[in-house]
Order: structure tokens, then C-alpha cells, then sequence
């Protein structure tokens, strides 16, 4: 639990570092994130925020589905994936 708060503070610390630095950074992570993929799972229509939601809620890894959105494997748990 520890080292949880410390990782956070650490990437809040960075944060405020780059902000300072550069006051269009944050401006420019927003954009970034609006342009977010979101992965689906085209045999049943689910739709998730992110690949690490997928991975939780469908059983699958993470890597699995990522490698099935790239065309590397067909399917992941008998599912098959792509991105919206």
C-alpha cells in the first residue's frame, strides 16, 4: 500500500514538473486521450474503455486481446476483437 501512495506522488510530482515546464502539456494530454482507442469485442458488440477493462470483465489477458486487435492471433477466450 505503501508504495502505491509513493508511485502516486512520484507521477503527481512529474506532473507538476512538466506543467511547469511546458504550460501547453496538459492541453496536449487532453488531446491525446480524446483520440483513445476503444476496443470491441466484435462477436458480441461489447464495447470497453480500455483493453485492461476487457482484459478484467472478459477473463482474458491483456496481451491476448491487443494481439488479436493487431491481427497476430485470430481470437482471444473465443472472442475476437478490434478497435472502434
Amino acid at each position: 500500500m505503501f508504495t502505491l501512495v509513493v508511485l502516486q506522488y512520484l507521477l503527481l510530482k512529474e506532473g507538476v514538473r512538466k506543467l511547469a515546464k511546458n504550460p501547453d502539456w496538459l492541453q496536449k494530454m487532453k488531446e491525446v486521450n480524446k483520440h483513445r482507442q476503444i476496443p470491441v469485442c466484435t462477436d458480441k458488440g461489447e464495447s470497453f474503455e480500455s483493453v485492461a477493462e476487457a482484459s478484467r470483465k472478459t477473463g482474458s489477458y491483456r496481451s491476448a486481446i491487443r494481439a488479436c486487435i493487431n491481427g497476430k492471433i485470430k481470437s482471444s477466450v473465443g472472442r475476437k476483437w478490434s478497435y472502434v
